[in-house]
C-alpha cells in the first residue's frame, strides 16, 4: 500500500463486514504502518437466532477466532462494532447472550441503536410484529456491561 498512496498518511477500516475478514486483510493490516490498528465490525448482535432473522451472519465462532486472529497479530488494536437491540423477535435470553458475548470480548468501543417500533427494512420477513420497547434499565445494562 506505501507504494500505491505514499501520500496517504493513515488508513483506518471502517464497516468490515462480518466474513470479509480473512486472513489476509488481518496479514496487510498487521505489516502495514499506514493501516491503524483499528476495526469497525458491524456485528449488530451475538445471538444466533437473533442474527438470522436478520439476515445477518450468524456464525460467533467465526467472530470469536477471527478477533483472536486479530489480537494475536495486532496487540494494540482498537476493536469496535454496533448491536441493535429491541430488534423483533429479541428476548430476554438473546438480550444476556449478547451481553455476555460483550464482556468475554472485551470490545474498546460498543455503538448500540434500539429498534423497537421502528421498520425492520425491506426483504426482512419478520412474522412476530414490532420489537418490544427495550426498558431503560435494560439499556443501561448494555451500556454499563464491563
Amino acid at each position: 500500500m506505501t507504494r500505491t498512496a505514499p501520500e496517504v498518511d493513515w488508513i483506518r477500516i471502517l464497516y468490515a463486514y462480518p466474513g470479509y475478514i480473512t486472513d489476509r486483510l488481518i496479514e496487510v493490516m498487521a505489516s502495514n504502518q499506514q493501516i491503524l490498528p483499528y476495526i469497525d465490525i458491524p456485528l449488530q448482535h451475538a445471538d444466533p437466532g437473533v442474527l438470522k432473522s436478520m439476515r445477518r451472519p450468524a456464525n460467533m465462532d467465526w467472530v470469536y477466532r477471527t478477533v483472536e486472529k486479530l489480537r494475536k497479530e495486532m496487540p494494540g488494536l482498537a476493536l469496535r462494532t454496533t448491536f441493535i437491540v429491541g430488534y423483533p423477535g429479541e428476548t430476554e435470553k438473546a438480550f444476556e447472550t449478547l451481553l455476555d458475548f460483550i464482556e468475554e470480548v472485551q470490545f474498546d468501543r460498543v455503538g448500540v441503536e434500539v429498534t423497537a417500533g421502528v421498520s425492520v427494512g425491506v426483504g426482512v420477513n419478520v412474522t412476530n410484529g414490532v420489537g418490544v420497547a427495550i426498558p431503560s434499565a435494560e439499556y443501561t445494562r448494555l451500556i454499563t456491561s464491563p
